[in-house]
């Protein structure tokens, strides 16, 4: 062997001494990695879970403010209504009052 064949020959021994080691420390690894990354999706789940329920539970109290303001709205509408009818009276009882004076 000349000294460059045994030069690039070390070096290739010591590339696959590398990576084989490289290889081994991913497949010790492995498992545990598995492992944390499906505790982070249970708990991603979790987390979007929790998040859902909270969104339903605005939506029911949105719900329910649309409603009590309709009702409010309602009321409001009539409570006019009765206030324009109150002075369209007082206006015909003092133009009744103005008449009777007339005659």
């Amino acid at each position: 062997m000349s000294k460059n064949e045994s030069f690039f020959s070390d070096i290739t021994d010591k590339l696959n001494t590398n990576i084989s080691s490289v290889c081994t420390s991913l497949n010790k690894y492995k498992s545990e990695i598995k492992t944390e990354l499906e505790q982070f999706n249970d708990n991603i789940n979790t987390k979007i879970c929790e998040l859902y329920d909270i969104i339903q539970s605005k939506q029911v109290e949105i719900d329910q403010l649309k409603t009590t303001l309709e009702e409010k709205t309602f009321e409001e509408d009539n409570f006019n209504k009765v206030s324009i009818l109150r002075t369209q009276d007082k206006e015909i009882k003092d133009l009744k009052n103005q008449l009777s004076i007339l005659d």
